[in-house]
Order: C-alpha cells, then structure tokens, then sequence
C-alpha cells in the first residue's frame, strides 16, 4: 500500500480482499510489527497561518510551555 501510506483499516481490509473485522486486522498488523501511525508531525503544522496562530497561542502563554499546559489542564478534577 506504498500508493497511498494512509489508508485506513477498513480501505486496507477491502483492497486486499480480506473478510475479516477490523479488530483482527489490527492485531495482526501489530503482531506483525506494523505500525498504523500516519506521522509523528501533522502537515498542517507547515501552512503560514496555522504557523501563525500557534504563535500567537505561544505568545499569549507567557512562556509556559504548552505541553506543560496540557498536563495542568488533564490533571485538575472535573467540576461537580
């Protein structure tokens, strides 16, 4: 599938002519060693304005680093 390196389960399932559920298609390609993840870096990060917004979020953080912001957000409770 070096044609188009994104195809999903169910696309990869039907070109190959398999009849099997995409659960068991994803254990044998994890069996197998095969990894589905598309890219560790999204495409768009490129494009000049999402570029541009994502500096500007940076910015309006004052130099805390988002990641770090992120674990702040996950590790607060949940209002009641």
């Amino acid at each position: 599938m070096e044609t188009q390196p994104d195809a999903t389960l169910a696309e990869l399932r039907d070109r190959l002519g398999l009849e099997v559920t995409l659960g068991h298609l994803c254990r044998t390609l994890h069996k197998m060693k095969l990894s589905l993840k598309k890219s560790l870096f999204a495409d768009e990060q490129n494009r000049p304005d999402v570029k541009a917004a994502r500096q500007r979020w940076q910015a309006a953080l004052g130099g805390l680093d988002p990641d770090r912001l992120v674990l702040l957000m996950r590790a607060r409770p949940r209002p009641t």
